[in-house]
């Protein structure tokens, strides 16, 4: 089935996705230590079987049981060498199941690791994982690829990007789904509105969400999802969450309390419903009969430029306040920056980011270029670390077609491309870039022949620019023109000419606006007055998108002046709170910026904690150093400034201000201020008993990414974690904690099939008389079903630190 049928059929009708078959796997007869994707081989009747119960019932679209067919995940289990035959083998039975009654998609799922910073793997390694499925279903093909379960924005882009170079071709349908936690953030931190615009631009024909939780949840997502984007939208909730019911787990929601939602769903924008873990075909039934006689609404949301990080979204509207592209991340003229850049240092990198955005900046412009270092290497990396310190949007300030290529692969979300000229070839090398990454571009209106002396000219290379960056495949709200500021020294004229070009391009083309105002005033005295003039007179001219020092006080003056005149800012509100904030601006100088730091002037104690909060891995050792110099006790450093820096990091976690990604940075810096401390500690090391944690992932479950995410805030908190791995039997497990004199056992698991593997540790170790707490955890688990086992609840990473350090000092949960 090609793009346009599957689009075509969306508007006329819904369709109905199928739902679980793990659970049906092993009733049928499937090894309960084997991959669930081996039922292709072991019991391919029966699997046929399932797919075809699930037409029966009314499905359109039947998923293949490759879900874990990536190399990666096949390798757990010795299979990476049969990835073509695991996947053509689901496709070709799932066909035959289908018949002409139901599309056959092919389910792509995560790899179990995440991309660096957050986890260890690059880019081009988890591309490579999911090309390498993509390549092998080139003889069978599926009518539609449909991505499930990620909780990673970042990585479900690489998977999409990857399919798309491997199958391109073929112009099959896509569908993307990522799991959302119950507060409606992914599990690294992303919003619906941030999966909308992230996953657009890669020109994806549904998105939507599956797993983790129940509809009831889930309906909240979908909303605002469809507020989000005009794509369709497809949803597939869990049956509810596992209950224990005579000792096993199992999902009590039913068919017809599921069915209560679709209403929901569908209001809420849903044009693809199906159930997920738990589910049967009789919620596939029930979902079909709803659709009878129903068609679809088409939304027609309206949105303006819109860029994103992994966690925030800039979008620019003309009922909105203007917001300032921050400008500072920049060594030109700055010798101490291009030193530390050269040396591969980024401590200056990293505090611009910070005080940009704390001081509110709507966006962050990168530029690294030049200065004899390697800008590959350096934009990527910054990327990284802006990720990482802040959560705003970037700009890549580079035309270097190889660079921009490299940093676009360290991009969670959607960039802008700063910026690209109407040369030919600039065109056809960049372009493309944006395209395959989903990013957006600024048009500058010069050429080959230099930059035009009138409207005219730039007009006419701003509407080449565009048609340029529609036949590529760009949507026109992502293209951002700039109508050049050339400093009014050359000749007072360029002013009148940039201004009447940006109204022209707002009167004829509506796109967005941008300008480098600080060009204006180049080799002249008294810049920031004649830059903060032109910028009002830009601003009412139809800028959009200034990029500025927005440290400068006199620059925020205008901005928010001008959106409290223009009736943008209702009733003031960000005026009043700048104005009233200031204390006479914020002072910076030129090597050194510092904002209202709260780091200035922090010594000792407190210095360390706020290292540590802020995950400033780099100056932690130093500032441990110079406070164990100063006469501090290690254990007062461990007890005073480390752990109640990562207690306020999961206070901040719990009131979702912190995800994932800052709490592994704050735990990787605490880690390394206790490498400092360990050896001046004589008891474990951090003070803690040297008896060691021991971790596993239960036996017939090879998912590790939890327990890996919990061992690394364990080890930051100074335990010693002996992590067995994954599959790992009972026998295994209690033998080692008992020769280890452990002082509890972790242990993790994913799937509703492999939790009772839980139950049969705990109740092995009464049998053998190990009295150690045994603590549970993972997606699927609950506090129920803990307590069911007589084990200990740790309902994400945090709390199951804080579980362990109760169990430290005796008196559970009290940390």
């Amino acid at each position: 089935m090609n793009r346009d049928k599957f689009r075509e059929e969306l508007e006329k009708r819904f369709l109905v996705l199928d739902g679980a078959i793990g659970t049906f796997l092993q009733r049928e007869g499937l090894r309960p230590d084997a991959m669930p994707e081996e039922a292709v081989f072991e019991i391919p009747d029966k699997l046929r079987d399932i797919h075809r119960m699930y037409v029966d019932a009314g499905a359109d679209i039947i998923l293949t049981d490759t879900l874990g067919g990536t190399p990666m995940r096949l390798a757990e289990y010795g299979l990476a060498e049969r990835i073509k035959d695991v996947n053509t083998t689901a496709i070709r039975l799932a066909k035959e199941a289908a018949g002409d009654r139901a599309y056959v998609g092919l389910c792509v799922g995560p790899s179990g690791s995440f991309i660096k910073p957050v986890g260890d793997k690059t880019f081009d390694e988890l591309y490579d994982n999911f090309r390498a499925q993509a390549e092998s279903v080139k003889d069978e093909l599926p009518d539609i690829i449909v991505f499930e379960t990620f909780s990673d924005i970042h990585e479900l882009k690489t998977a999409v990007i990857a399919f798309k170079d491997a199958l391109g071709e073929y112009d099959l349908p896509f569908i993307a789904h990522l799991t959302f936690q119950d507060n409606g953030r992914t599990l690294t931190g992303s919003s619906p509105e941030v999966m909308a615009v992230a996953l657009e631009a890669l020109d994806l024909d549904a998105i939507g969400a599956n797993c983790s939780v129940g509809p009831e949840e889930m309906v909240g997502v979908i909303r605002e999802l469809g507020r989000s984007t005009n794509l369709p939208i497809s949803v597939e909730p869990n049956a509810g969450l596992p209950e224990i019911v005579d000792g096993k787990p199992v999902y009590t929601l039913t068919a017809e309390k599921f069915a209560t939602y679709i209403d929901d769903f569908v209001d809420a924008g849903a044009g693809i419903i199906g159930s997920c873990c738990g589910s049967t075909p009789e919620f596939t039934k029930l979902i079909a009969n709803s659709f009878k006689g129903r068609k679809p609404e088409k939304r027609n949301n309206k949105f303006g430029f819109r860029i994103a990080s992994a966690r925030e979204v800039y979008e620019v509207r003309d009922d909105k306040p203007v917001r300032i592209i921050g400008e500072r991340i920049n060594p030109a003229g700055r010798k101490k920056f291009k030193e530390e850049l050269r040396e591969g240092k980024f401590s200056i990198l990293k505090k611009e980011a910070i005080v940009q955005a704390e001081a509110g900046a709507a966006a962050l412009d990168i530029n690294v270029s030049g200065y004899k270092h390697d800008e590959k290497l350096l934009l990527s990396k910054a990327v990284e670390l802006a990720g990482q310190y802040t959560s705003l949007p970037v700009l890549l300030d580079n035309s270097n077609p190889e660079v921009l290529e490299e940093s676009l692969k360290s991009v969670a979300g959607k960039a802008l491309i700063n910026s690209i000229s109407g040369e030919d070839d600039k065109l056809d090398s960049i372009l493309p870039l944006a395209k395959k990454y989903g990013a957006a571009v600024i048009g500058i209106c010069l050429d080959e022949k230099g930059i035009p002396g009138d409207v005219e000219g730039r007009m006419k290379i701003a509407q080449n620019i565009l048609y340029r960056a529609e036949q590529a495949g760009l949507k026109k709200e992502d293209v951002v023109l700039d109508a050049i500021v050339l400093s009014v020294s050359t000749g007072p004229e360029q002013v009148g000419i940039t201004l009447e070009t940006l109204k022209k391009i707002k009167a004829e083309f509506g796109n967005a606006t941008t300008l480098g105002i600080s060009n204006i005033s180049f080799g002249l005295p008294e810049r920031q007055a004649l830059g903060s003039a032109f910028l009002m007179q830009a601003l009412e001219a139809g800028l959009d998108l200034p990029i500025v020092d927005l440290l400068d006080p006199s620059t925020r003056n205008v901005v928010f002046s001008y959106n409290l005149l223009s009736g943008r800012d209702a009733g003031g509100k960000d005026y009043i709170k700048e104005m009233s904030a200031r204390t006479g601006g914020i002072k910076i100088t030129e090597d050194e910026p510092r904002s209202a730091d709260k780091l200035a002037g922090l010594t000792g104690i407190d210095k360390i904690r706020y290292l540590t909060i802020t995950g400033e891995k780099d100056l932690i050792t130093d500032a441990v150093s110079k406070t164990l110099a100063a006469g501090e006790e290690p254990l007062d450093i461990v007890n005073n400034a480390l752990v109640p820096a990562m207690k306020e990091v999961g206070d901040k976690f719990s009131r979702k201000e912190y995800f994932l990604p800052q709490v592994l940075l704050a735990a990787e810096t605490m880690k390394a201020g206790f490498a400092v401390l360990k050896d001046k500690i004589k008891t474990g090391s951090n003070g803690r008993p040297a008896n060691p944690i021991i971790f596993a992932t239960v036996k017939g479950d090879v998912h590790d990414l939890g327990k890996n995410i919990v061992i690394t805030l364990l080890e930051s908190y100074g335990y010693n974690v002996l992590d067995l791995g994954k599959n790992i039997d009972a026998e295994t497990i209690l033998a080692r904690s008992q020769e280890e004199k452990a002082l509890c056992i972790a242990l993790s698991s994913l799937m509703t099939t492999t939790m009772g593997e839980m139950k049969v540790i705990t109740e092995r170790a009464r049998e053998m008389g190990v009295k150690i707490p045994i603590v549970v955890g993972g997606a699927v688990v609950t506090k129920s079903y803990a307590e069911e086992i007589g084990a200990e609840y740790g309902r994400d990473a945090i709390e199951a630190v804080k579980v362990i350090t109760g169990i430290e000092k005796g008196l559970l949960g009290d940390i």
